[in-house]
């Protein structure tokens, strides 16, 4: 299924299975997508922004990027994702698995990351100012040049 550019602002789609859907470029700004399948799904360039991804299974989802600012990603699955470009600024990232996830040069700008798996990811060039990673895993996670 192809929904690419779809204008889906303020949809409920909680429980869906978006797994594999091409949903380039969509607008889900302010979508209740609570345990939404995004796995392996295409959301490049997607407008997330104060969107509800509580417990989303996001894992291989290309979100290069996407904007996830002021989204709640709490319990949400990003394992393996790609988040290259993407911002998250003010994003609530609360027990988020990005184990394995590429988020070079993405923005996490007072994000909270409190609890977050981050084992692999890497942050290379990502903006993670004001970030908090209170009691987050980070191990082997790679933050050359993070600032």
């Amino acid at each position: 299924m192809n929904v690419t550019k779809m204008n889906l602002v303020g949809v409920d789609f909680t429980e869906a299975n978006l797994a594999g859907v091409d949903l380039e470029k969509a607008n889900f700004e302010g979508a209740n997508l609570t345990r939404v399948n995004f796995e392996g799904a295409n959301l490049k360039g997607a407008n997330l922004t104060g969107a509800n991804l509580t417990g989303a299974n996001m894992k291989d989802a290309n979100l290069k990027r996407a904007n996830l600012d002021g989204a709640n990603l709490t319990n949400a699955n990003l394992d393996w994702a790609s988040l290259m470009g993407a911002s998250l600024l003010k994003s609530d990232l609360i027990k988020t698995d990005f184990t394995g996830a590429n988020l070079q040069g993405a923005d996490f700008t007072n994000a909270d990351f409190e609890g977050a798996n981050l084992k692999w990811a890497n942050f290379q060039w990502a903006h993670v100012d004001g970030a908090s990673f209170e009691n987050a895993n980070l191990k082997d996670a790679y933050f050359l040049a993070a600032t």
